[in-house]
């Protein structure tokens, strides 16, 4: 049939205008609105005529029922959480490397894609990986792009993998073997140059650790840092760039990460005494001492004398509502009457304690009014931070630290003063304690 100029010129805007709106959803109306609104309104003009439309409707037929199928496997995985599942398992295994989360996250988008269409990769697969790197907090940014691309470097590995491959080929759809042999080799190399490509241009983003599975994290001394993972694996860390801030983006920012302790994850409270010395609150509100020998350089599980024999040094610790450290012995602790108490554990390098006559002074009434502060921490020297809960930093120095002043000695303390504010969207706010001089370079 010959379609008069005018009649084509009105086809084509109705047309370009149905995908412009798909696009930009004006209103937030979806996207099949909009597709179905351009196709009634060319037959309601005639300007399709409905057997044509209708002729037209009937050839796609097989790639509807295809795309109905697929969409419902697609959902039936999506309700039963095979999606999450799935991508929570990628994260499992790739422990703490962002680098490795990535590989997973690329094979699981090609299999998917392969194998239930690169509108599951894109519609459902997509949602559950933005679920699974928000919890890992990382950047979703490498991830999410993973996903896009690979639901277009995969779409060829079997004609399944794209329903535009159906409508492309129509009744010439050649048999798998044919098919394989025509797009199995193609399809691998876009795979990989697709990943070695994504994979170049995110090394920045997937460089260093996924600290969104770590449960607590504490100082160590110097630049040292250790961090307890959901499985009670203690992990070390050195930071090389602490005093300049330089990380992610700087490949010599961090040491390599090593797994120095287990079973860290029965304690109610876990905190630094600095220079390798790490003190544990257990449920029964013992205190227990423990010095990592070799934090310097991160030795643990396997090397004979990395650690000390830990030792019990307290008891009647778990009723705190915040310890911390303040360095060279010093333990501050918070009541909940909010009274702050003041100990030193003068053999806090030995571990001597219960049944040693003066290896611990205090406690001592030091301060009141601090229990609506929601972290404190010290970096040493007597200096303490507070975050208050409307999210200012406070800054106190307690100049008697050493000898537990109480607050009502004369020039005692310093402070406080405001220093910072926006500081409650924070999980864990600690300080580097002072170390020994060859672990800070």
């Amino acid at each position: 049939m010959q379609i008069p100029h005018v009649s084509a010129v009105l086809i084509w805007t109705i047309s370009l205008a149905s995908i412009l709106c798909m696009l930009l959803r004006p209103r937030r109306i979806g996207e099949a609105y909009w597709a179905c609104g351009g196709g009634i309104l060319l037959v309601l003009t005639r300007l399709i005529p409905l057997p044509q439309a209708a002729h037209a409707v009937y050839e796609g037929l097989d790639v509807y029922l295809f795309l109905t199928g697929m969409m419902i496997l697609a959902e039936l995985a999506r309700e039963e959480g095979v999606f999450d599942w799935v991508a929570d398992v990628a994260a499992h295994h790739a422990g703490n490397s962002p680098g490795r989360l990535f590989v997973l996250i690329y094979l699981v988008g090609t299999l998917v894609t392969a194998l239930l269409s690169n509108d599951a990769t894109a519609v459902v697969l997509t949602p559950a990986v933005l679920a699974v790197v928000r919890r890992a907090k990382v950047d979703p940014k490498p991830y999410l792009l993973a996903c896009a691309f690979i639901a277009n470097a995969a779409s060829f590995v079997f004609p399944i993998s794209n329903p535009a491959n159906l409508v492309i080929f129509d009744q010439h759809m050649p048999p798998l073997g044919i098919w394989l042999r025509i797009f199995l080799l193609p399809s691998t190399a876009s795979i990989l140059l697709t990943f070695l490509c994504l994979r170049w241009l995110s090394r920045n983003e997937l460089r260093g650790e996924i600290w969104g599975e770590v449960k607590r994290v504490f100082p160590g001394g110097g630049n040292i840092i250790y961090a307890i993972t959901g499985d009670g694996t203690l992990k070390w860390y050195q930071h090389k760039g602490f005093n300049t801030g330089t990380g992610l983006r700087t490949s010599t920012s961090w040491g390599v990460a090593k797994n120095v302790g287990r079973g860290w994850d029965g304690f109610v409270d876990v905190f630094s005494g600095g220079e390798g010395v790490i003190y544990a609150i257990q449920p029964d509100g013992t205190l227990k001492w423990h010095r990592h020998l070799a934090y310097r350089t991160g030795e643990g599980l396997e090397t004979p004398g990395a650690w000390a024999t830990s030792r019990n040094v307290g008891r009647g610790w778990a009723n705190y509502k915040h310890v911390f450290s303040g360095g060279n012995g010093v333990i501050y602790v918070i009541a909940n009457d909010g009274t702050l108490k003041w100990f030193r554990h003068k053999a806090y390098l030995t571990g001597e304690g219960l049944e040693t006559p003066g290896a611990w002074e205090g406690p001592k009434d030091v301060g009141r009014g601090w229990g609506d502060v929601r972290q404190v921490f010290s970096p040493g020297d007597g200096i303490i931070y507070a975050i208050m809960p409307d999210g200012t930093l406070r800054w106190f120095r307690h100049v008697g630290f050493l000898e537990g002043r109480s607050f009502e000695s004369a020039g005692a303390w310093e402070g406080p003063k405001d220093v910072g504010r926006g500081w409650t969207e924070l999980n864990n706010v600690f300080a580097l304690l002072p170390g020994a001089q060859d672990v800070v370079r």
